[in-house]
């Protein structure tokens, strides 16, 4: 699934990963509200090399309130993408895991999650997790 990124602070690179500070506002829905909570965040993080930003999200825990079609993840500025991005994330939102989507717009800070097989059901708790990489300006 997409680009492993975990090892990044560990070579000789020398990069070092930033910790996103966690906001409840920072998880929205199309319709209704993802409540995710801090102990829910497994990982929320990003590294930059030259103009790419490497971005990893694990949310263990969310609860939707309404059939929606896109889950929301609002990310540091500095990450929007210079192009569109898209990419495969895992999801478990029916109580088996699954293939999902995430993608940004251009120039737009904001991580889109979809699901593969339907809508975001209403649910008191389910998981996604993606790593990936977007050209910065």
């Amino acid at each position: 699934m997409g680009v492993h990124v975990a090892g990044l602070g560990s070579g000789g690179a020398g990069l070092s990963w930033v910790a996103i500070p966690f906001n409840a506002a920072d998880f929205t829905a199309s319709a209704g509200i993802w409540t995710v909570a801090a102990v829910d965040v497994a990982a929320f993080r990003y590294a930059l090399l030259g103009n790419t930003a490497f971005v990893q999200l694990a949310v263990d825990a969310g609860a939707q309130s309404a059939i929606a079609v896109d889950l929301f993840v609002a990310l540091p500025a500095i990450i929007a993408p210079v192009r569109g991005a898209r990419g495969f994330m895992l999801t478990n939102a029916g109580g088996s895991s699954e293939a999902g989507l995430y993608y940004m717009n251009a120039g737009i800070a904001i991580l889109n999650l979809r699901r593969i097989a339907g809508n975001w059901p209403v649910s008191a708790n389910f998981q996604v997790a993606t790593e990936f990489f977007v050209e910065i300006a």
